[in-house]
């Protein structure tokens, strides 16, 4: 079944549930209030006929017997004193009849004359009163009956009404309401109509717009249209689809990136690989002068060191992505002296004079991933300059966080090829890096490196000047050592 019949049915059903229970029972409350109200009346009346009974039984006996010759002709006193009593109640005659405790009629009005029904015959006692609903061709009529006491004797007094009137103003009653309801029942169906396009409407967009995204058309949105939990709810399914495209995007630009550093890398093995076996086969297929097999030799050897170094960082640079790491509180001071004793024997080697200078600090940190960081940045620095040239290794506190990194007086790089840096196999001069044994990994698993210590790289570069690459550590993960700290101003 659908939302919209179920939605209809359900608020129908309650609607007419609660409708019938109220109306029903305020009309019958109506109806009985107005019931109770004639059967008092017809007491009443039967107690106004009682009262001039006596009365005139007293006035029967003054005026006829003379207070004496009565007592055995009781009847024919009540009797004559009965005819001469006429209660009228609303403008209209009430008709009475008239019994002895024998339960034998002595006398009745005209209305009563000839009638087979009788509450006083048949169902009251000396001292009691009742009443008595008889419905005859079409008509309710109410019976009430009372006891006195008169002369000695035990008589019933018995009044009649119409009260017709009580049912045919309820059976009205229940007609309109009848009719009252087909009309809720129309209007509900209107209402159900509007909520139908309130409520199942943007539903069904909803559900439209899943199917589409369902079927890979992220970042579909829907418009919102009220403020309700349904517009959450668009809300909500535009921030997922949003958010849905997003992730699409990123996993296209993943096996993109997947892709290139897949051709890449076929690339980078094929091109030592080639003259790795270029040069093998000169040496194994001609008789060469011992010169030119030194020379064969060592362009293999170098070759084969290229492709080791490229193998071990796609290594490292995987590994990374699955290995948990212990991290300790480090003295920059003494962690920097350390680096700078690694390097120290490679800066004489090429001529690069290498100074180092940072600021005091406590900073957590991996001592061994973090110093291959410094050693690929410096790696890159070297291969940047043609001859002699300066590199810098500092460390400098920036607000509240702390910096450490390498800084050169080499070519640059231009705007353009800075942000691709830390992509897998990205050269700048591809002819320079593998003339120096470059593969292209290092500021890839730098970065790698960096994301694990929550830090970030920072690169700034201008042409014909120098680079300057940076470790930002956050203030979560560093601490001074002195109370008082020390800025110091980056320029490249």
């Amino acid at each position: 079944m659908k939302l919209f019949w179920k939605l209809f049915l359900s608020v129908c059903t309650c609607m007419m549930l609660a409708f019938s229970a109220c109306g029903t029972f305020l009309i019958h409350s109506g109806f009985k209030s107005a019931r109770e109200k004639d059967i008092q009346n017809g007491y009443n009346n039967a107690s106004v006929v009682c009262i001039n009974l006596v009365q005139n039984v007293k006035r029967t006996i003054n005026l006829v017997y003379r207070d004496t010759g009565y007592e055995k002709q009781k009847n024919v006193v009540v009797r004559q004193a009965a005819q001469s009593v006429s209660v009228r109640n609303a403008g209209e005659e009430v008709q009475f009849a008239l019994w002895t405790d024998e339960k034998t009629r002595i006398y009745s009005t005209n209305g009563l004359k000839g009638a087979d029904v009788s509450i006083c015959r048949d169902d009251l006692e000396a001292g009691q009163e009742g009443y008595k609903i008889v419905k005859r061709n079409g008509r309710y009529m109410l019976y009430t009956g009372t006891s006195f006491q008169v002369l000695d004797r035990v008589y019933y007094v018995e009044t009649f009404s119409d009260i017709t009137r009580d049912y045919e103003n309820r059976d009205a009653q229940l007609r309109m309401f009848r009719m009252i309801m087909i009309i809720v029942m129309i209007v509900c169906l209107m209402l159900m109509a509007i909520l139908n396009n309130m409520i199942v409407v943007p539903i069904r967009r909803l559900s439209k717009a899943t199917k589409l995204v369902a079927g890979g058309r992220a970042g579909i949105r829907i418009r919102k249209r009220s403020k309700d939990e349904i517009g959450v709810l668009a809300e909500d399914f535009n921030r997922m689809s949003t958010s849905l495209n997003r992730t699409m995007k990123e996993l296209e630009e993943k096996t993109k990136s997947q892709e290139m550093f897949t051709n890449n890398f076929a690339h980078e093995l094929k091109t030592p690989l080639t003259s790795m076996i270029g040069y093998a086969d000169l040496i194994r297929s001609n008789q060469l002068s011992e010169e030119k097999l030194i020379t064969y030799a060592n362009q293999i050897v170098v070759e084969g060191r290229r492709l080791e170094k490229m193998s071990m960082k796609l290594m490292d640079l995987i590994v990374l992505k699955k290995q948990d790491f212990l991290f300790y509180d480090m003295d920059i001071t003494i962690f920097a002296e350390a680096v700078y004793e690694t390097l120290l024997p490679v800066a004489g080697k090429y001529g690069v004079e290498l100074t180092v200078n940072v600021q005091p600090a406590i900073v957590k940190l991996e001592p061994d991933l973090m110093k291959t960081v410094l050693i690929n940045l410096f790696d890159n620095a070297r291969k940047s300059m043609d001859g002699k040239g300066k590199i810098s290794l500092f460390g400098v506190w920036v607000s509240d966080e702390y910096r450490i990194g390498i800084k050169d007086n080499g070519c640059g790089i231009d705007e353009e090829n800075l942000s691709r840096l830390t992509e897998a196999f990205y050269m700048v001069d591809k002819s320079r890096s593998r003339a120096n044994g470059g593969a292209g990994l290092g500021l890839a698993i730098c970065n790698e490196i960096v994301k694990l210590h929550q830090a970030k790289l920072q690169i700034m570069s201008k042409m014909g000047i120098g680079t300057q690459v940076s470790v930002c550590f956050p203030k979560e993960v560093c601490r001074q050592v002195n109370s008082e700290k020390m800025e110091m101003e980056e320029e490249v």
